[in-house]
């Protein structure tokens, strides 16, 4: 992810990480999202990433349950478009790989990263 693209995104949902009144956090609201934006593009332990980030593993939990309970609430039904024929969609995902009930999937990158 660009640092624009960062922007961008931090620009559209980054007023919910304004933390609660006497809520103490060793990160910013914008480093919070960066750290959690960091461990999604990378998949590896808690601790690498917060070992770059200064903060426990524990802190890096929250930040990615934090980022991902944010984009879902705020961002999912603008970014992910389900198709009109849903049943068809499914019927072909079974046949390609036996998946039963599946319409879709994600590469785990709403953006490019």
């Amino acid at each position: 992810m660009t640092s624009k693209q960062f922007d961008t995104l931090y620009a559209r949902i980054g007023h919910h990480y304004v933390l609660k009144r006497n809520s103490k956090s060793a990160l910013t609201p914008r480093e919070r999202m960066m750290s959690a934006i960091h461990w999604l593009s990378q998949g590896n332990p808690y601790h690498g990433a917060g070992d770059m980030h200064g903060v426990s593993k524990s802190t890096i939990c929250r930040n990615v349950a934090k980022f991902a309970g944010v984009v879902i609430r705020h961002m999912f039904r603008d970014e992910v478009k389900f198709p009109d024929n849903l049943i068809q969609v499914a019927t072909e995902f079974y046949k390609l790989g036996k998946m039963p009930c599946v319409a879709g999937c994600v590469n785990r990158s709403m953006y490019v990263f």
